[in-house]
């Protein structure tokens, strides 16, 4: 099944703040980071997203990985990546979305260069000397400019810029990622990390963990086990979250019914679908898409 993304006009279209610009039919947006209503509920976008942190001290999630952006931060992430801000305290920065088709036009091809698609999936928040996000900041204050005034050429070129030097700033200050050191990571980090890879790929399909052991060639007390030591949290309870928050992203961002949220989730009938929602969130799927809509 192919994950739905959501593109960046529609999720614009829930942000109601003068502060965030954005061009060419929702491809390119920048916005300062000192309001966090676009990342408030989880999303899949169809965008690459960068932001620095010049202050202040951001809590939030990729794929259920939590990172903590601090001041002089860069994060980033890809397109199909699933996003939240969880808290954010006393924050000033800037933060650009490049939808996948802008940047593949400028051939710009950030996830297919090994060594950077690499280094962020192992770590995506870098932490940078403050000149370098002194350096940075004018790029966003120049995209804001440009992109008011629809100059897309200008725009065009600032983005290639920044991207570009991104790319630069994660190789020279991003902490290598190679075989040899994932070598060295811990028999239960390497089995957690496996299993987290797999639920990204199966989790709309398999809620067994048997089957996940399977694909490892472990038993599942084993597979269980390494998870817990490393995460403190079991692996069910990871399976139901990642479950539930596929089923939160297509109730938010979508306008399928819930009989057909429980079909892409793989439950035999809308009634199982709607007991296990329940069961982990506390209220039913309708509940839940009627109180998202109302806030």
């Amino acid at each position: 099944m192919a994950f739905e993304t959501v593109p960046i006009s529609k999720l614009i279209s829930r942000y109601t703040s003068n502060e965030a610009i954005y061009l060419q039919n929702g491809r390119v947006l920048v916005t300062p980071v000192n309001r966090m209503e676009l990342f408030s509920l989880p999303v899949r976008l169809d965008a690459i997203t960068a932001l620095i942190c010049i202050r202040g001290q951001i809590r939030c999630s990729i794929n259920l990985k939590e990172y903590i952006i601090k001041e002089n931060d860069l994060f980033l992430c890809f397109s199909g990546d699933i996003v939240q801000i969880h808290h954010a305290e006393n924050v000033e920065g800037y933060a650009l979305l490049l939808s996948s088709d802008y940047l593949d036009e400028l051939q710009i091809e950030l996830k297919h260069r090994t060594d950077t698609y690499m280094n962020v999936r192992h770590n995506a928040v870098i932490h940078l000397p403050y000149e370098e996000i002194i350096d940075l900041k004018p790029y966003f204050t120049l995209l804001q400019k440009y992109i008011r005034k629809n100059n897309l050429y200008v725009v065009k070129g600032l983005v290639q810029a920044v991207s570009y030097a991104i790319i630069a700033l994660r190789q020279e200050y991003g902490t290598e990622y190679c075989v040899e050191s994932s070598i060295k990571e811990s028999r239960a980090q390497q089995i957690f990390d496996r299993f987290i890879y797999l639920l990204d790929i199966y989790h709309t399909k398999e809620r067994c963990l048997k089957f996940y052991a399977d694909k490892m060639a472990i038993t599942p007390k084993y597979m269980s086990l390494m998870v817990r030591n490393f995460s403190g949290r079991n692996a069910l309870e990871w399976l139901n979250e990642y479950v539930v928050l596929e089923a939160k992203l297509m109730l938010n961002y979508t306008n399928m019914t819930i009989l057909e949220i429980s079909y892409r989730l793989n439950f035999p009938t809308q009634s199982s679908f709607g007991k296990y929602f329940k069961q982990q969130v506390g209220v039913c799927p309708k509940q839940y898409r009627m109180t998202v809509n109302k806030e």
